[in-house]
């Protein structure tokens, strides 16, 4: 069953998932985060492991991923850990 919900100003379509509900996010990656993503398959690993590798927070790497937050701090290490070429 899906629904609508207000966040943030922003309109998300919900969905019923058991018990729970599950957002479907609009929310496009940035052309980094493509990268990242893709890499992150590739290498067979989680975003929270990046994270983690990282000392940051999945929540702070989706926002990097999204370009909500440039990350400045943390691109380099990303690109050594997923050997992407600057």
């Amino acid at each position: 069953m899906k629904k609508e919900r207000e966040v943030s100003g922003r309109t998300k379509s919900i969905t019923q998932v058991g018990d729970g509900m599950k957002a479907s996010g609009n929310r496009n990656y940035s052309k980094l985060g493509k990268q990242i993503k893709k890499k992150l398959i590739d290498n067979n690993m989680t975003a929270a492991q990046l994270a983690d590798a990282l000392g940051t927070t999945p929540q702070y790497l989706n926002k990097i991923l999204h370009g909500d937050r440039s990350g400045e701090k943390y691109i380099e290490k990303i690109r050594e850990i997923l050997n992407i070429a600057a």
